[in-house]
């Protein structure tokens, strides 16, 4: 073989390696990234939840004490006016209580959210049974 053939033969296998090379490095990139990419939506999506769930908690235990202070005040001997106000809270803790119901639903997943309509319900009930 001619020693130039055998340089551009040479070059041209070492191109060919190195493009070779170059797009395996780029798939591995592409993956890692893609990878990282999932993990990071992940964790957006536990905080996410996590964040919208504890709001629901501490709604539904604003809208339980509500519906309890009320309770106790009409079957008290309390004023009709201090029935009114704490009508009103019940009202504005049942308000921030469906928005926190409506975010658990949107952020999912279904048990959760069918368990979240669960507890609305049963508070519900519960404020029908105390009268507030």
């Amino acid at each position: 073989m001619d020693a130039g053939v055998a340089a551009i033969l040479g070059a041209v296998i070492g191109a060919v390696g190195g493009v070779g090379g170059g797009l395996l490095t780029l798939s591995t990139q592409l993956r890692s990234l893609d990878a990282q990419h999932r993990a990071e939506e992940r964790r957006w999506l536990a905080d996410l939840r996590r964040e919208t769930y504890t709001g629901f908690v501490t709604c539904a235990k604003q809208l339980s004490n509500a519906v309890w202070k009320a309770s106790d005040l009409l079957h008290g001997e309390s004023g009709a006016e201090d029935w009114q106000s704490a009508r009103r809270s019940v009202h504005d803790a049942w308000t921030e209580f469906s928005a926190a119901s409506a975010a658990v639903t949107m952020a999912g997943p279904h048990p959760v959210a069918a368990a979240a309509e669960d507890l609305r319900e049963a508070l519900r009930q519960w404020e029908l049974v105390t009268g507030s």
